[in-house]
């Protein structure tokens, strides 16, 4: 009797950290996770560090405690495989230790992307990479080089967060494309490093890790990770996938025209490309998938999931002494009462994304009725933010399918966002197109864990694994007048943006977040003035 065979994921989130189990057929088993928070540097404006150390330790309990939760042996794990944030970066000393380590909202290197901007190297690595340098490697080398010059001379190895992981459990630096193009160094089209942008960066070529493809084996766990993680010596450690890419994978969006919106932290929606597309406004990013000879031509929407949960933590904490946790189902329950579009209320948190413009205006919230509370409650707000992060999906897809040449005839829609029924109805009614959620809503470990399945040898191909893990919930259709009502918001916020914007502009309020070096540029429904 052959014994059971379970995959280890491990995914750092922006605002989590957790470890999951599934079975050799993409049953989830178990999940632990624990939140975090990455703390400001004041002595830098921008600068927010990751704490690898500590972050390491909560992964390693979430690690063992995953296995417990899964009731398995651990000697059933057949491989263990890594998922993270893309942007956020950890760089080593020459002994293997953690000198310098970002998050992808770190945005301590304003001066010196606007330096590389001026220097013309924005149009350049745009044509190589598929994305406007904002929050990448370059700039926060150039940064470190500056203002820590010692740490910098020390620096003997760079790699992405997920490597990391991959490099605390077996000991060895490598990456993989589908994070690795998230970096501001690495060749689209070629799917490896480009030595001209690592040049720019003023990185060495052994200073960057091999190149594997997802799925490959990168080594196994050693001693000492098992010794901290209760994963057995020796397990199969296989390369994964970026949080987004991994996201696709695990909601069956792997082939061209195949369409995903992955909802966790940040909601990135993307249509899978076979070649890599780029956009002539550079508004739309074009990244590498997780899967050979495949691309994703994406957006983002800032901070989207952190805003939901700084409503629930704010709005929905419980009593004054804190014994009854935040939840997100009440806030759904009430928001269900409220009418499409808010009793016209309109939220202002992140702008439709524009990545060579990467800023959004300061949190509002507009047009409500003080003297009617009766419908000016939580409730409306909820909803109000809500639809929102649909509106903000709508004007997504509309630049993506610029890029891509059509609208999907469907969205696959994963990540913490697809738990709510009534945000995924939301979302149908105002994209206009049926939205399907698959059954495991932690779709980015899931399609991490058919990667690790695949590069174990459970099964013959990335699409067989994928076929087996990739079960549906529910299909939502979409609801024509509802549609409209949330298309006609949807028209009066973009319409109100640029003015909230302006205050931004004008120094009277602070943005919700900008990238360093970010652009004045008219958004792309604006017209120039001659």
């Amino acid at each position: 009797m052959s014994k059971s065979r379970y995959l280890l994921v491990v995914d750092v989130g922006t605002g989590s950290g957790r470890s999951l189990v599934f079975d050799e057929n993409g049953t989830q088993l178990s999940v632990v996770q624990k939140e975090w928070t990455h703390p400001e540097d004041p002595s830098y404006p921008g600068a927010v560090d990751f704490l690898c150390e500590q972050n390491w330790k909560l992964l390693s309990e979430c690690i063992r405690r995953s296995i417990s939760d899964a009731s398995i042996a651990p000697d059933e794990i057949a491989a263990v495989s890594t998922t993270s944030m893309r942007q956020g970066i950890v760089c080593y000393d020459g002994g293997g230790r953690e000198i310098f380590a970002v998050p992808n909202i770190d945005a301590r290197a304003n001066e010196e992307t606007a330096e590389l901007i001026e220097q013309g190297w924005g149009p350049k690595i745009y044509a190589i990479e598929g994305d406007w340098p904002s929050i990448h490697a370059i700039g926060r080398i150039w940064w470190m080089k500056k203002h820590r010059p010692k740490v910098y001379e020390k620096l003997s190895m760079m790699t992405m967060l997920s490597d990391w992981v991959v490099y605390k459990l077996c000991g060895r630096f490598v990456t993989e494309p589908s994070v690795a193009s998230s970096s501001g160094m690495f060749d689209l089209k070629a799917r490896k490093w480009s030595s001209t942008l690592a040049g720019v960066a003023g990185l060495l070529p052994q200073q960057l890790p091999p190149v594997l493809e997802p799925s490959e084996r990168a080594g196994s766990v050693s001693k000492t990770a098992s010794a901290q993680t209760g994963i057995p010596e020796h397990t199969p450690v296989i390369t994964g996938a970026g949080d987004t890419q991994g996201g696709y994978i695990g909601s069956g969006v792997i082939e061209p025209g195949d369409a995903g919106l992955v909802a966790g932290s940040f909601w990135v929606p993307a249509i899978i490309a076979d070649e890599p597309l780029l956009d002539d406004r550079r508004i739309i990013r074009t990244n590498c998938h997780a899967i050979k000879g495949r691309w994703i031509v994406e957006s983002c929407s800032f901070y989207t999931g952190l805003v939901l949960r700084w409503f629930r933590d704010a709005f929905y904490g419980g009593n004054p002494a804190g014994d009854e946790p935040p939840t997100f189902e009440l806030m759904n329950e009430e928001a269900a009462q409220v009418p499409p579009g808010s009793h016209g209320m309109q939220v202002i948190f992140s702008d439709v994304g524009n990545n060579s413009r990467w800023i959004h205006a300061a949190p509002a919230f507009i047009d409500f009725d003080i003297l009617d509370p009766a419908r000016f409650n939580r409730a409306t707000f909820a909803r109000a933010i809500l639809e929102n992060t649909a509106y903000q999906s709508y004007g997504e897809f509309e630049n993506i399918a610029r890029v891509y040449g059509s609208w999907p005839d469907e969205v696959r829609f994963s990540g913490g966002g697809s738990n709510s029924p009534l945000l995924c109805q939301m979302l149908s009614d105002t994209l206009d197109r049926p939205v399907r959620v698959p059954l495991v809503h932690e779709a980015t470990a899931l399609g991490t864990a058919a990667v690790a399945a695949y590069g174990a040898g459970l099964y013959g191909s990335l699409s067989e694994a994928c076929g087996r893990f990739v079960r549906w919930e529910h299909s939502y259709e979409p609801d024509r007048e509802r549609g409209e009502i949330y298309r006609e918001a949807y028209r009066k916020w973009r319409t109100l943006y640029p003015h909230m914007m302006a205050l931004v502009e004008k120094g009277l309020t602070k943005p919700m977040w900008r990238a360093p070096a970010t652009l004045k540029s008219v958004r792309p429904d604006e017209k120039k003035e001659n």
